[in-house]
């Protein structure tokens, strides 16, 4: 065999081994749940999903496969040759700023108005943005992002934004069309960790009897730069400098008046009909822990959950995702997972296939000399391209953590979760000395079916109903701890 074609062949097969990893990392199971106030089913794939590129040709018999170029570049071209100028006072034409929708399986994914358009990807691999996305003022080449927003500074480094103008249109009319976001009325939006404005532009191409205000959080300055230009173009628009990782920003805009026509909506009264909260999730250690808060805030009726029932639209990563929606079944069942089902119903606004492959609609790439983590010193789930989904999440009408309890409900998971593989029986004890008599309470057969406990059962696998059981009987024992702060929890560890 000659010298150019086994080099053909090892591409080749280097290229396919490379689409059989990246199909096996895909999550096999969505949560969907048609009821934002019910749990759902739990759907499985028997096979792992293959994403395949629209509009290549087919290979002549006997053509050896072309190498893959690592440097391959994502052209957009615009719409038409002319593109109107925006303006937010007068309704959009629906046929120029439809997004292009990649066709997918609706099984595990709600499905809006806008996701029966057509695909707007041309044979030559180059992504359509709307007239109405490219009257806006421009963002750099898709290729240049790492050029432009470098991501070695610690406050971006672990910072993923949406770049594809398609996708990023996809998404936004996801979150605020999706069948449990939707509302009768113009929505305002508060959109945090934007980054330099990709889906910021998407939203915009909303007509204003979709969407009334877009307040944009950012702080970091080379996005900014990108940002501001936006609130001379559309007046809907407003550019705050805060970070939306800090509550305190949220208070900020209160004074600022932005709330001024936010009007607060009983919780029996469906979901908010105006205010909708949307955010890229950070790949990293705090960004878990900013997802977890948000749905603590639900049982408390804290943050912007004092207006009602908010929604919230997360760009996360598979791997956060698959930690909060894990049914009781699963093996990845965790804190969050039960705090997240307790207090929301959620799901997928898109498919998850319409943002694979990661480097052809998120930033930063893997792509390029620029790239400043090393793959093998981080772990794989916080590994820079693993998949990103949209997720849309409202929460539930009757919630299941009362308010005042959700301590109480901290101090039993965290103090269960450490022996999460161990029957319920056996890990009794580690709530507090002598909680084994609590067992004769949780399996009384003078409760309800639903809420009686399988004591056989690994910790992990209780269901919520099982969970409320669990922590109403240690709630009224006499000789449960006083204190349940994360320091006592400590410190009874270390007797």
């Amino acid at each position: 065999m000659s010298l150019s074609l086994l080099r053909a062949s090892s591409t080749a097969a280097r290229s396919s081994c490379s689409l059989h990893r990246h199909a096996r990392s895909l999550p096999r199971r969505w949560y969907t749940s048609g009821d934002s106030s019910q749990p759902g089913p739990v759907p499985t794939f028997e096979e792992p999903v293959v994403v395949k590129r629209r509009g290549r040709p087919p290979r002549a018999p006997g053509d050896a496969k072309k190498p893959r170029s690592r440097s391959k570049k994502i052209k957009v071209v615009d719409e038409g040759s002319a593109a109107p100028r925006f303006d937010a006072s007068q309704p959009l034409n629906n046929a120029s700023t439809r997004e292009a929708t990649l066709s997918a399986s609706s099984d595990h994914t709600e499905r809006s108005p806008a996701q029966d358009v057509p695909v707007s990807v041309r044979p030559d691999h180059t992504y359509v943005r709307s007239a109405a996305y490219a009257a806006l003022p421009p963002l750099p080449p898709l290729d240049e992002w790492r050029t432009y927003f470098q991501t070695t500074p610690s406050g971006v480094r672990d910072r993923i934004s949406i770049r594809n103008p398609e996708s990023a249109t996809q998404v936004a009319r996801g979150f605020l069309t999706g069948k449990r976001t939707r509302t009768n009325q113009p929505k305002i939006v508060i959109e945090a960790f934007p980054g330099p404005g990709a889906l910021s532009r998407a939203l915009m191409t909303l007509p204003p009897d979709q969407m009334s205000k877009l307040i944009i959080l950012e702080d970091w300055p080379p996005y900014l730069e990108y940002l501001k230009p936006l609130e001379k173009v559309d007046p809907r628009v407003k550019v705050v400098q805060y970070s939306g990782f800090v509550w305190d920003t949220y208070r900020h805009l209160e004074e600022a008046g932005l709330f001024e026509d936010v009007e607060t909506v009983p919780w029996d009264e469906n979901i908010h009909p105006r205010l909708h909260f949307i955010t890229h999730i950070p790949q990293n250690i705090a960004g878990e822990q900013l997802v977890a808060q948000l749905f603590r805030n639900i049982p408390e009726n804290s943050w912007l959950f004092k207006y009602g029932r908010i929604p919230m639209s997360f760009l996360m990563s598979d791997w956060v995702w698959r930690r909060v929606s894990a049914p009781a079944t699963n093996s990845e069942r965790c804190k969050l997972s039960v705090i997240a089902e307790a207090t929301a119903g959620f799901g997928l606004a898109v498919p998850p296939e319409a943002l694979l492959p990661f480097d052809d609609h998120f930033h930063p790439t893997r792509i390029g000399p620029k790239a400043t983590v090393s793959p093998s010193r981080r772990p794989e789930n916080r590994r820079l391209g693993s998949p990103f989904v949209a997720v849309n999440t409202v929460p539930r009408e009757s919630q299941v953590i009362s308010r005042g309890k959700l301590d109480m409900w901290d101090y039993v998971l965290r103090r269960l979760f450490v022996l999460k593989s161990t029957p319920l029986k056996n890990a009794m004890s580690s709530l507090a000395p002598g909680a084994q008599v609590l067992l004769k309470h949780i399996t009384d057969p003078a409760l309800p079916p639903e809420k009686r406990v399988d004591i056989s059962a690994q910790v992990r696998h209780l269901t919520v109903q099982e969970w409320d059981t669990l922590v109403r009987a240690f709630e009224v024992w006499p000789f449960a701890p006083s204190d349940l702060s994360i320091d006592s929890f400590q410190a009874l560890e270390e007797r």
